[in-house]
Formats: C-alpha cells, structure tokens, sequence
C-alpha cells in the first residue's frame, strides 16, 4: 500500500519524453503529491497501478503510477484529464 504523503516519484528518460508529449512538465507531476489527490488502484495487463487526479499550479492533471518498493512509484504517464474527471475533482476538493 502507498503512503501517498511520503511517495517518491521516479521517471525514466522515456516516461520524462512521453509527459511532455502531453503537454506536462515533470515539475508539475510532482507538484500533484504535494496537494489532495484522488488515487484509484487499478489492474493493467496483470500489473497493479495507480491512476492519481490531483492538482499542480490550478490545473487538473491524470497520473499514471505503478507501484516500487516502499513509497517509490514509477510514474507512467501523466496527462490533462477529460472534463468529467475535471468536474469529479472540483466537486470533492471544493475550496
């Protein structure tokens, strides 16, 4: 199980290429642990990972997470979310 507030985040040279692909600065990746996420625990192809909706700068954005040892996660991908998920966020961290 991931402590989400001590989480260690590792990116790959590959992973640091595709987020950008998306838009997404490795900055703002990290910057989505330091603030109230929603993290979901899901199964892909046999394999646990996290999809994590969070934060960064007052933009909403999807991370894709796999679990290490400890509280490292590997980060996937990382990419603006559709409007509903938006709305999903907003509604559940009302300010």
């Amino acid at each position: 199980m991931v402590d989400w507030k001590r989480t260690r985040l590792e990116f790959t040279p590959e992973t640091h290429n595709h987020i950008m692909k998306h838009g997404i600065k490795r900055f703002e990746v990290e910057e989505v642990f330091n603030h109230k996420i929603i993290p979901r625990k899901v199964r892909d192809n046999g394999e646990t990972r996290y999809v994590v909706l969070g934060e960064s700068f007052g933009r909403i954005l999807m991370v894709i997470v796999a679990p290490l040892s400890g509280n490292r996660v590997r980060v996937i991908t990382a990419y603006e979310p559709s409007d509903g998920h938006k709305k999903v966020y907003r509604e559940k961290h009302k300010r």
